[in-house]
């Protein structure tokens, strides 16, 4: 009696997809493929390797030869559609740390990525840039169809940091805010807040300035590649402070006195106490005087001259000129000259010539006794 031969049990799917293949198994070993509707589906006689031609269903055979004739084990296989697994849609190209969403008209099937550190797609479809590159996408049915596109991620602007910014006093010419290097081929938009400010400039390989800012804020930089439109926020930020000028008021006094004579005062209308105000008459004029929320009085002033006042805020530097000046004139004395006459004279007598030794033009003289 011969044991008769066994062909075993065949292992693996039972569907495939038109243009895709899946691979069949059998515990026993030495057998033979085949299939009973070559243009429905192929199969690899040595391999078990299933290729889908055309939708339909075959019989994938496993023959072994031996003992009473052989024996055979059978699998009955159906071929889908590719277009089962749907069409992908969405975007395709993305920068690298933005993401994008994939759909497909399909159902029931999974994500994929051919190279994950090139970009990560999730079950809902959701791609993620991680780096430059490219990979494939697939959604794949457990039928084994699947739908595929390429999919290309972009490189961002290298980023670089915001330097500059600082403290000036209101009405100066700012301060520089600039990036400390650059690329060419990318753009580097300044930004106050929200606001973007000035135009875009271009890179040059090396350093660049935006120029001085005026403008009190914090200044920020988004670099935009010119030609894959990526963009990124360069590193940092630069503050911009602008301290405010000491609040101008007019200039008080002044006028005409005569030579010897005590002078004329000269002040100031008003004042903000932890402000100093200088008296200056082309130079400084004593020592500066410190606000009160009141008036300053800098005393009587005998020098001729005209007279301003500078305030200065001693906390931030900041200075500024008080409207309006003062003018001192000093008038020139009359010439001395000497009396003359005088001398006894009888009672009911014509009196004595009094007189002066000399006299101006545009002088008038009292005489007084």
């Amino acid at each position: 009696i011969t044991a008769g031969a066994s062909a075993g049990t065949i292992s693996g799917a039972t569907a495939v997809c038109t243009g895709m293949t899946t691979t069949l198994t059998d515990g026993v070993s030495g057998g033979t493929w085949s299939s009973s509707n070559n243009t429905i589906a192929v199969v690899g006689a040595a391999t078990g390797v299933v290729t889908g031609v055309a939708t339909g269903t075959v019989t994938i055979t496993y023959a072994v030869s031996g003992g009473c004739g052989g024996a055979i084990a059978t699998k009955t296989m159906t071929v889908n559609p590719s277009a089962v697994a749907g069409t992908i849609s969405g975007t395709t190209v993305i920068c690298t740390g933005t993401t994008t969403t994939l759909t497909t008209t399909g159902t029931g099937g999974t994500w994929s990525s051919s190279y994950p550190g090139i970009a990560t797609v999730s079950g809902t479809g959701l791609v993620t840039g991680i780096t430059a590159g490219t990979t494939i996408m697939t959604y794949s049915l457990p039928t084994g169809c699947l739908a595929t596109v390429p999919y290309r991620v972009k490189p961002l602007p290298t980023p670089k940091t915001v330097t500059g910014g600082g403290i000036y006093c209101a009405s100066g010419a700012g301060v520089h805010v600039g990036l400390s290097g650059s690329d060419t081929g990318v753009n580097y938009q300044l930004y106050n807040g929200t606001v973007a400010t000035g135009a875009p400039v271009a890179g040059t390989g090396a350093a660049i300035t935006f120029g001085l800012q005026t403008g009190a804020g914090t200044y920020t930089v988004v670099a935009v590649n010119s030609s894959t439109l990526c963009t990124i926020n360069m590193s940092g930020s630069a503050t911009v402070v602008v301290n405010p000028l000491p609040v101008v008021y007019a200039v008080t006094g002044g006028g005409a006195f005569c030579a010897g004579g005590t002078g004329v005062r000269v002040g100031l209308i008003s004042s903000n106490s932890g402000i100093s105000y200088q008296l200056t008459n082309g130079t400084p004029v004593g020592s500066p005087l410190s606000g009160t929320g009141g008036s300053l009085d800098y005393g009587f002033i005998t020098a001729a001259g005209t007279y301003s006042v500078v305030a200065t805020n001693p906390s931030t530097g900041c200075t500024t000129n008080m409207s309006g000046t003062a003018t001192v004139n000093v008038s020139v004395l009359p010439t001395r000259y000497n009396v003359t006459g005088g001398g006894n004279y009888c009672s009911g007598g014509s009196g004595v010539p009094v007189g002066l030794s000399n006299s101006s033009t545009g002088m008038n003289y009292q005489l007084y006794v």
